[in-house]
C-alpha cells in the first residue's frame, strides 16, 4: 500500500534539497523549490496534513476513511485503546534553526484548549512523542541544574545581552530558585527586537539536523518562545 503525504514549509525547516524531506519529496517524483523551506513531511490521518492511499487503478483515497472501511487493519490491541482510529503520527523533521520552545498538553488539558481556543489547537490530542536522530541531534527538555543553567548563561553572551547585566551580576554572585524566576521573567519578557538580534547570532551555533518522530495523532502546541506564531504564555 502506498501513502501520500504531507509537506510542512515551516520557517525553521531547511532549504531545497538541503533537506532530507525536500529529498524525500524528490525521490517520490515531486518537484523541488530550490528557496522553499521543507521542515516536515507527515504520514498519518491528522486533520491538518491527511494522507490518502495511491492506486493507478482507481482514484485516491483518504486514508482515515478507509480505516473506517477496514478497522481490522489495526489490529484487535489498537482498536480496544484507541478505538477504530490510527492512534500515531509519523514525521521526518529537517531542522535549520532553533525549534520553538514549547510544551505539550496532557489528554485533559488537550480536550478543554481545544474545546476553547479551536482556532489554535486543532484537536483534542494529546502529544507523547519519541524521535530518532538521523544526524547530530540535541534536543532541551525541562530544566537543567541551576549551576548548569548558570554555567551555560556565563558562557553565552547572547543570553547576557538579553538577561541584562544587573541580573548576570546577581546570578554569578548568588544562584538559586528565585534568581531563577527573574531570569526566566526577563527572557520571556524582553522586547522582541532584542531576542530577535541575540537569536540570530545564536542561531550560528545550533545543530542543523534531521530526525524522524512518532507521536500521538495531534498537532498541539503550547509556544513560549523562538516562534513567529502565537505564544500562549498564560496557558503556560
Amino acid at each position: 500500500m502506498e501513502l501520500s503525504f504531507s509537506i510542512q514549509t515551516y520557517e525553521w525547516g531547511k532549504i531545497g534539497l538541503d533537506s532530507k524531506v525536500a529529498q524525500l519529496v524528490e525521490a517520490a517524483g515531486g518537484t523541488v523549490d530550490k528557496d522553499k523551506n521543507y521542515a516536515e513531511l507527515w504520514l498519518g490521518t491528522h486533520p491538518s496534513g491527511p494522507s490518502s492511499i495511491l492506486s493507478q487503478c482507481s482514484r485516491s483515497e483518504n486514508l482515515e476513511s478507509w480505516i473506517k472501511n477496514n478497522p481490522h487493519c489495526l489490529g484487535t490491541d489498537v482498536i480496544s485503546q484507541f478505538g477504530e482510529k490510527l492512534p500515531f503520527l509519523l514525521k521526518v523533521l529537517s531542522v535549520d534553526k532553533a525549534l520553538s520552545i514549547q510544551m505539550h498538553p496532557s489528554k485533559e488539558q488537550a480536550v478543554k484548549l481545544h474545546r476553547e481556543f479551536p482556532d489554535i489547537y486543532k484537536d483534542e490530542n494529546h502529544k507523547p512523542e519519541l524521535a530518532i536522530a538521523l544526524s547530530k541531534f540535541e534536543a532541551l527538555c525541562g530544566f537543567k541544574p541551576l549551576e548548569r543553567i548558570k554555567k551555560n548563561i556565563e558562557e553565552t553572551k547572547e543570553l547576557q545581552a538579553v538577561i541584562g547585566e544587573s541580573l548576570v551580576k546577581s546570578m554569578v554572585s548568588c544562584m538559586n530558585i528565585e534568581v531563577f524566576k527573574e531570569i526566566f521573567h526577563a527572557i520571556m519578557s524582553a522586547p522582541q527586537a532584542q531576542v530577535e538580534k541575540q537569536l540570530c547570532l545564536l542561531n550560528e551555533t545550533i545543530h542543523r539536523t534531521d530526525c524522524i518522530e512518532c507521536m500521538a495523532c495531534s498537532d498541539n502546541v503550547i509556544r513560549a518562545g523562538l516562534t513567529p506564531k502565537f505564544k500562549d504564555i498564560a496557558t503556560l
